[in-house]
């Protein structure tokens, strides 16, 4: 869970009552078939592995965001952890709430005893001001994406992130 008072996060595999609440959340921003990632998610709850990882961030108990840790998240690779779903409200953007999941990621990831976080993108510049370094581009879906990786070793808090 978050320090902040204003916002916290939850893991599902801590919270597994919050599991369909996460998979109707997490499909419906990333318009995903619920039947396939009910199961993907839900084994957060019961591996021994330590991952997958699924978390939700709650303000005022509203869910105004997720994201993910996954062993791959496009199986074009073998990079674990692979960050998967970050997504804020846009009534929430602007307001560090990404910056904040991403840092929890990255923290969850160090603490699950990886040092590097890998992720896969159509966005440019998001990533990089949080550290991430490119590596390059590969099929992602039916296009292509950027991929990067993280040293979370060596990861800034939000509030000392570029802006």
């Amino acid at each position: 869970m978050s320090n902040s008072a204003e916002y916290k996060i939850i893991s599902i595999r801590d919270n597994p009552n919050m599991l369909d609440s996460m998979v109707e959340y997490y499909t419906s921003r990333w318009k995903l078939k619920k039947e396939v990632w009910h199961g993907l998610i839900s084994d957060c709850i019961s591996t021994e592995n330590p991952l997958p990882r699924w978390y939700l961030m709650l303000m005022n108990e509203r869910i105004v965001g997720c994201v993910g840790l996954m062993a791959d998240d496009t199986a074009e690779n073998d990079f674990k952890p692979t960050l998967a779903g970050l997504y804020v409200e846009y009534d929430m953007r602007g307001s560090e709430l990404g910056a904040n999941l991403f840092y929890h990621a990255s923290e969850e990831t160090k603490n699950l005893g990886f040092s590097k976080l890998y992720l896969t993108t159509h966005h440019t510049g998001y990533f990089e001001k949080y550290g991430a370094i490119y590596v390059g581009d590969e099929v992602y879906g039916d296009s292509k994406a950027r991929s990067y990786v993280v040293d979370v070793t060596d990861m800034p808090r939000p509030c000392e992130m570029k802006k």
